[in-house]
């Protein structure tokens, strides 16, 4: 059985991700511990949406990336600014709602 989702479920679906990530109050100083593979994932996934909200996507992910620092031993999490976060995830919004307009 294949789910067939369209990008703007896609963008929604990530964007709800990031948000779970970011959203727990913690004592951090503002920043969230990710796996790598999570955060290439996120950056996939806006390259992919670009072109659905290019000025927003494209601002959030080169925020992220200045932001983002790997850490740990074997080098396997990123640490990264919760607003940074927050920002891709809006941008994955806006990028949503463009494609579905997009769509209609």
């Amino acid at each position: 059985m294949s789910l067939r989702l369209d990008i703007a479920t896609i963008a929604r679906i990530e964007a709800d991700r990031i948000y779970a990530l970011i959203l727990p109050e913690t004592e951090d100083g503002g920043t969230v511990a990710v796996p790598v593979p999570f955060l290439e994932k996120v950056l996939t996934t806006g390259e992919q949406l670009e072109g659905y909200a290019p000025t927003y996507v494209r601002r959030a992910l080169d925020r992220l990336q200045a932001t983002a620092k790997i850490v740990g031993r074997f080098r396997k999490r990123a640490v990264i600014e919760k607003q940074s976060l927050a920002n891709v995830a809006a941008a994955f919004r806006i990028a949503a709602d463009s494609a579905e307009g997009r769509r209609s």
